[in-house]
């Protein structure tokens, strides 16, 4: 080993005697040889470090799916608790929080990929397993990522929850916190899965409003709340709004008495969308409650009044569309007002071929583009 050691050292004594700049770059690149050797290292270790962590979770994977089908399907529901937890620890070894995490993920599959009638067997596995508390930890001192991973596996997985601890995440500032947190409250609360509407003061974006409707159409057994009292008592705009949509898309006619105290509202465009609602909603007792508001509207809200005459289809409205269309200096009024005639039906298209006998040329292109079968969005 001596002659290495004399060789670096007449290699260094060398580079001494060279001049500096050169002794600077000699140096730059022999410190940019080691970063690379060992950046070459690490990603080595890490990647050889990664694929055995995979592949001892492969070998996992069969252990857990068979502990778990045999509890979910076949095992003595006398059995005790410590005897189900103590087959866990002798087939899959130490209940550490990765191996708590591998049966989580199997648990959901196992609960999405196969027909479980009885959610109780899940909820008795996480139960022995403590995983409601382990996915619950996760959302205490963790990252963005694990608590939505968090949030996420409550949900699916419809562990018992405290309510009082999910309830602050549904005013997050991270909007994806939020927005599962809401998930996640609406399915496991018991009392008012809706309560983080009392009080948030953020607006609901479109992809808020739909994500909370595709959840809220999985969640079984869930008791849809009344939407209109949101509608009477928030001052939060978005969450007006998502609220009529739901009682429209909901059907909640016993909400029509406070849409229609509701279009007091000095906003507009809530003004046409409570009206559209009550179109939606077939509202027929509001009919001469919207002709009656009609002249004092701005355009939006007329627009609105005329396809939700349209839609109550009474034909008691047929006289004030008839109206609108001839002495409406509006297209887009006249146009809503022969769409709302067609509405009708075989009545409705009786009168406006009526009605193009005795109007002039414009109004009967109106009327013949209101007709024409192959005009989708008239």
């Amino acid at each position: 080993m001596s002659y290495i050691y004399d060789y670096l050292y007449v290699l260094y004594a060398g580079i001494l005697s060279l001049p500096l700049i050169i002794q600077i770059c000699i140096y730059f690149i022999l410190a940019s040889i080691a970063l690379v050797i060992l950046f070459f290292l690490t990603v080595a270790i890490m990647r050889y470090n990664y694929n055995r962590k995979v592949n001892r979770e492969k070998k996992l994977f069969p252990k857990i799916d068979a502990l778990i089908i045999k509890y979910l399907y076949s095992a003595d529901p006398n059995i005790e608790a410590f005897e189900v937890k103590n087959e866990f620890i002798e087939k899959i070894g130490k209940l550490t929080k990765s191996k708590l995490d591998l049966v989580t993920e199997r648990l959901i599959v196992c609960k999405n990929n196969y027909q479980v009638e009885n959610n109780e067997n899940i909820l008795r596995i996480m139960y022995v397993l403590e995983l409601d508390k382990h996915i619950s930890d996760k959302l205490q001192f963790s990252s963005t990522k694990q608590k939505i991973k968090g949030f996420k596996e409550l949900a699916t997985l419809a562990a018992s929850a405290n309510e009082s601890d999910l309830l602050p995440f549904t005013y997050n500032r991270n909007r994806k916190i939020r927005l599962e947190a809401r998930t996640a409250y609406m399915k496991l609360s018991k009392n008012d899965p809706f309560k983080f509407f009392d009080e948030t003061k953020d607006d609901l974006t479109v992809w808020d409003q739909i994500s909370l409707l595709t959840h809220l159409k999985t969640i079984e057994n869930f008791s849809i709340p009344n939407f209109s009292k949101w509608i009477t008592y928030s001052t939060n705009h978005s969450i007006v709004s998502f609220c009529l949509k739901m009682c429209s898309y909901f059907k909640q006619n016993e909400s029509v008495a406070s849409i229609v105290n509701f279009m007091n509202t000095p906003n507009h465009i809530l003004r046409a969308q409570a009206i559209q609602t009550l179109g939606d909603l077939h509202a027929v007792e509001t009919e001469k409650t919207l002709q009656t508001l009609y002249t004092n509207q701005p355009q939006i809200c007329q627009l609105e009044i005329l396809n939700a005459l349209g839609k109550f289809k009474t034909g008691e409205s047929i006289p004030f569309l008839k109206h609108e269309f001839s002495h409406a200096s509006s297209l887009e009024l006249r146009k809503f007002a022969a769409y709302a005639i067609l509405l009708h039906d075989d009545i409705g298209m009786g009168i406006l071929k009526e009605m193009e006998n005795e109007t002039n040329d414009s109004g009967k292109l109106i009327l013949r583009h209101i007709e024409n079968p192959l005009i989708v969005y008239k």
